[in-house]
């Protein structure tokens, strides 16, 4: 089998927003939370009887079942992050949602409400957590609708504008359950230390290669995977980040010894950073590597 850079050099440039998204409708209101209360719609389902729609679901898609369809969680990390393409949204905005829609699935939550009306939440939390407060709710619901949904709608329709109360009340849910808990220790801060000391380090490298730029998308891409991002400690994340990136561009730290990251980090030696690196490589983008 290849190795590690051999690998990470021939799919460093492969997407993998690829995932098929099913068809699913959006409910809200049969999710008791706490097993208490339930999510109050009267005044969405008055408006979906009105048209001959279920009174307690928003369509996303041209299915009207009230059956869920089960999703696997990697296909809504995937839609997540399509969304904060789509929108141009800061990436620690996304992978912050993207660890809260995490915690969100491992709960009751996440089976009894649609995981994409639940990730479309989540991502209005992340957004007001990281104050990028310049993107409004319609704006992320339409471009929510137009990833799972063959209609072809306008930011302010009645449909857009009925997804984005029900989405608006859900966001709440999301933050009742994680206990309203949403400092997450991302790996960006550490990585954004790491580039700024390495960037006089090779200076040259920099200037030529887009080095910064690979390291921000192969971090992002490994929130498809929260698994791994809550694994491992953020310094280690970012390192082995960075050692991607410039694997990526078949390139080295010029004038370091090969245990370069040991100057960042006294606790990482060069087998666990070997490590952290292959896992992102085959759980994120599915390439087998020598160990």
């Amino acid at each position: 089998s290849p190795t590690l850079s051999e690998s990470f050099g021939r799919i460093s440039r492969i997407s993998i927003f690829r995932l098929k998204l099913g068809k699913t409708g959006i409910t809200i209101d049969s999710y008791s939370m706490h097993e208490k209360r339930r999510i109050e719609t009267e005044g969405i389902a008055a408006k979906r009887a009105k048209k001959g729609l279920p009174p307690h679901v928003v369509h996303l898609s041209d299915d009207d079942s009230d059956d869920k369809i089960e999703i696997a969680p990697r296909e809504i990390y995937a839609f997540m992050m399509q969304i904060g393409i789509r929108l141009k949204l800061k990436n620690r905005s996304i992978c912050t949602a993207i660890l809260l829609m995490h915690q969100l699935l491992q709960k009751p939550v996440g089976k009894h409400i649609c995981n994409y009306t639940l990730a479309t939440a989540a991502i209005m939390v992340g957004l007001k957590y990281e104050e990028e407060r310049n993107i409004g709710i319609k704006k992320v619901c339409h471009a929510a609708q137009s990833l799972v949904s063959s209609q072809i709608l306008t930011d302010n329709c009645e449909e857009v504008s009925l997804l984005a109360t029900g989405v608006g009340r859900l966001e709440y849910v999301c933050v009742r359950e994680v206990a309203f808990q949403l400092n997450y220790d991302h790996p960006h801060t550490h990585l954004a230390c790491t580039l700024q000391s390495l960037q006089p380090w090779m200076p040259e490298q920099f200037e030529k290669y887009p080095i910064m730029d690979t390291a921000a998308s192969i971090l992002r891409d490994a929130y498809i995977c929260p698994e791994l991002i809550t694994k491992y400690p953020p310094k280690h994340v970012a390192l082995a980040v960075v050692s991607l990136a410039i694997k990526a561009h078949d390139i080295s730290v010029p004038q370091a010894r090969s245990d370069w990251q040991e100057a960042f980090s006294s606790s990482l030696n060069r087998k666990e950073l070997r490590a952290i690196e292959a896992e992102i490589v085959e759980e994120v983008y599915g390439v087998t590597v020598d160990r």
